[in-house]
Order: structure tokens, then C-alpha cells, then sequence
């Protein structure tokens, strides 16, 4: 079975962690939620334009949205009519726009019921959320609702703090005993059903739309969005390496563009395709192919394409010897974590395609060893230095020829850190 495309607000981030799942923030619920027609149509417009953009979604599609319930609880101490009206009609538009992205993709889709939260009184609002919610879509067929509660709260339906990662939020632990209810939902095997949370995506990858952006998170250790009730999560400290990949791979864009647009990119250890789509974007699905060694993040890689409108099938290899042929820029931007003789394997296939190649870029833990390296193995020489803050990382590009690189030495220090 695929994993299961997961798509709503920002409890999404908790199934980031699973490999059973690809989760799509597609915004805070203070804006992207079913509180007004405008907003409501908001949300449905960004997700249909995600369908239009997709080349397919041939995976299980789980919409989970429990913002609403959250807010109108925030705004009231008790129950009374204006608020059961708020979340009565907040139920209705949700089911309408369900109906419509069903009917618009010709599938099925889930629907993920409101999450539990805090007290009592939440509950009693998520209960006529729910109640008015389940009646909307009861004579929808292509709608499924999977009410994931009784798993994961306790008898007053109150949020257990095992799986709380915040004052409202859900953490990863939620999401094994989420699994079992998918399994028995026939969405996800039995096997699948007992997946850990150990998977992790490489860095965030930002989906735009033509109505807005959507957002894989990735890039943060699932224990730092835990925290106490009284604490605030800030997410601008988190996803550090998704923003030095983001402007190491701006700079190389940016000076090598001649040489891209020339002679093509070739990307190792692509992860799950985060450069690869990046590069696709810039240059064009002609310029650009790469390898990963995982069979599971090529797969990744290969559905993620999928939403972006991209295949890359034909693109992405699993190894550098099946790569048909070495492109004139060589990009590793997981030099640093890759080992030694993978690092000779892939040395040996730029060998054999030495007459293409004119410019080598990796980011490296260990400079001096890695500059002998290439000097010495291919004798290319050492041009730029581009020093991170991230784990003492250092981006290192080498080049076969005595071009002039001024106008690239002007942006590495301009995003030197």
C-alpha cells in the first residue's frame, strides 16, 4: 500500500515522522479553516488547485482539519447558542467542500474527525461538531469518516497527555495507535499498521500552488515539538538545515546557471527529491537526474514529484553506476553523511565520465580530507569555501577548469554565515 496523503492544518505535522504517511500543511487554522464561506472557500480553492497541479495522487487521502472546534472553545467559557451555531455551520462547510474535492478527483476520501483537546467543554463542542458533520456527509458514499478519539483520549474524551505534544496539538506518539484504526479502516495493512516513528524527511519541502503554498514539514526532531502546556513553540530556532540547504542551493543555482543550463545537474544522495524538484523548477526536467541509494526515499521522491506535476521515474537511479550518464555539474549536498566507499564508488563513476564533468560541489564535516580527495583523485581544484553554522558544515566546490569565478565568489560571501 502508498502512504496515506495526510491534508489540513497543523496537527498534520505529528504524521511527519511515520513513513506510512505524507503530510501536507496547508496553513494555520486561524486563516485556513471552515469559520466563513470566504475562508472556506479558501481552503477549497488551495486544495483543488494542488489537484490541478498534481501529475496524479495515487495514494489514500486523509483530510484533517480540527482547528475550528479549537477556536470557537478559545472564544467561549461555556456552551450557548452562538457557539453551536458557529461550529454547526463550520461542519456544514467542511462536508461541502470534502463532496466537492471527491467528486472533482473521482476517488474516495477520509475524513479525519476533530482531534480531542484540553477539557471538557471542548469535547462537548467536538461532539456537535461532529454529530452535525456526520450527518452532512451521510449519504455521501465517497466520503469516509474515521473517528481516531476513542484510541486516543480518555473517557470524558479529553486529550491523554501520552500523546500530547502541546496545549491543543497531537504529538508522533498519537500516531501508532491512529495506525491500528487505519488497518481496521482497510487504509493501511496490518503490517504497516505496526510502523514506528522513526522516519524523518531529509528538509521541509514548500509546495506553491496558484491559491498558496503548501508545506511537507521535515527537518525537526519529532521530541522538540513536545513541550509544556505553558510553553511556546518557536518554530523560527527549528528546520535549520532546510534553510542552509535553501541558500547553498540558491548560491550554486545562481553561480552555476551557465554551466546548468549548458551541460545539465546530477544530484547524489537526492533523499526524497527535495533538490531534484528544486533544480527541475530552475532548469527543466532535460537538465537535471540523480541517485539515492534508499528504495524508500526514492519512492518518496517519485510521489512528491507527483504533486509538484513532475515524473521522475526516469530521472532518479539507485545507485551512481545505473545513471546513464554524469551531468556537467555534480551536486552532494549529503557528502558529509555518506560513507567512505560509497564516496569512492561515486568518485569512480565521475572518473569514468571525467570529460563531462566541469564542476564538483559537496558539502563536507571534514575539509582538509575531502579537498586531498578530489585534489588528488581527480585533480580538480579547490575555488570556493562556504562556512554553515549547522553542524560545522562546510560547502566546498571544486572545478576542472581556471574559469573565472568572481561573480561567484560574490555570492558565496554574500551568504557566508
Amino acid at each position: 500500500m502508498k502512504p496515506i496523503l495526510v491534508i489540513g492544518d497543523s496537527h498534520v505535522r505529528a504524521f511527519a515522522y511515520n513513513a506510512n504517511f505524507i503530510p501536507l500543511f496547508i496553513g494555520p487554522a486561524a486563516f485556513n479553516n471552515f469559520l466563513t464561506d470566504k475562508n472556506s472557500d479558501k481552503v477549497l480553492s488551495k486544495i483543488l488547485a494542488l489537484i490541478e497541479k498534481a501529475v496524479c495522487i495515487d495514494m489514500p487521502i486523509l483530510f484533517l482539519f480540527s482547528g475550528d472546534v479549537e477556536h470557537v472553545r478559545r472564544k467561549n467559557q461555556n456552551l450557548n447558542p452562538e457557539a453551536q451555531t458557529e461550529l454547526e455551520e463550520s461542519a456544514v462547510r467542511y462536508a461541502n467542500c470534502v463532496k466537492k474535492i471527491s467528486e472533482r478527483i473521482g476517488q474516495d476520501v477520509f475524513v479525519g474527525l476533530t482531534l480531542p483537546g484540553r477539557d471538557e467543554l471542548y469535547s462537548l463542542f467536538r461532539e456537535i461538531h461532529k454529530s452535525k458533520l456526520l450527518s452532512e456527509i451521510s449519504d455521501i458514499g465517497s466520503v469516509k469518516p474515521i473517528d481516531f478519539n476513542a484510541n486516543i483520549s480518555d473517557s470524558s474524551g479529553v486529550l491523554l497527555e501520552e500523546y500530547r505534544a502541546d496545549f491543543v496539538h497531537i504529538s508522533y506518539n498519537a500516531i501508532l495507535p491512529i495506525q491500528l484504526l487505519l488497518a481496521k479502516a482497510g487504509i493501511l495493512s496490518d503490517q504497516k499498521s505496526r510502523l514506528g516513528c522513526e522516519f524523518r524527511w531529509w528538509s521541509s519541502i514548500n509546495l506553491g500552488t496558484d491559491e498558496g503554498p503548501f508545506k511537507i514539514w521535515g527537518d525537526t526532531d519529532k521530541d522538540e515539538l513536545i513541550i509544556d502546556v505553558s510553553e511556546k513553540l518557536v518554530l523560527k530556532h527549528a528546520q535549520r538545515r532546510s534553510k542552509v540547504l535553501s541558500q547553498n542551493f540558491a548560491v550554486i543555482r545562481e553561480t552555476y546557471k551557465t554551466e546548468i543550463e549548458r551541460s545539465g545537474i546530477t544530484i547524489a544522495n537526492l533523499k526524497q527529491g527535495q533538490l531534484v524538484i528544486g533544480a527541475i523548477k530552475h532548469f527543466g526536467q532535460g537538465k537535471v537526474n540523480g541517485f539515492e541509494y534508499s528504495e524508500q526515499n526514492r519512492h518518496f521522491a517519485n510521489l512528491v514529484g507527483q504533486l509538484f506535476g513532475y515524473r521522475l521515474d526516469d530521472l532518479i537511479f539507485p545507485n551512481p553506476i545505473s545513471i546513464p550518464r554524469v551531468n556537467g555539474v555534480v551536486l552532494d549536498l549529503n557528502w558529509w553523511k555518506t560513507k567512505r566507499e560509497l564516496q569512492d564508488g561515486f568518485i569512480e563513476r565521475i572518473r569514468a565520465n571525467i570529460e563531462a564533468v566541469t564542476v564538483i560541489i559537496i558539502l563536507s564535516f571534514d575539509v582538509r580530507s575531502d579537498i586531498r580527495l578530489f585534489n588528488k583523485q581527480l585533480h580538480f581544484n579547490t575555488v570556493k569555501l562556504n562556512e554553515s553554522s549547522v553542524d560545522s558544515l562546510t560547502l566546498i566546490s571544486f572545478e576542472k577548469s581556471n574559469r573565472s569565478i568572481l561573480a561567484g565568489l560574490s555570492f558565496f560571501r554574500k551568504y557566508k554565515k
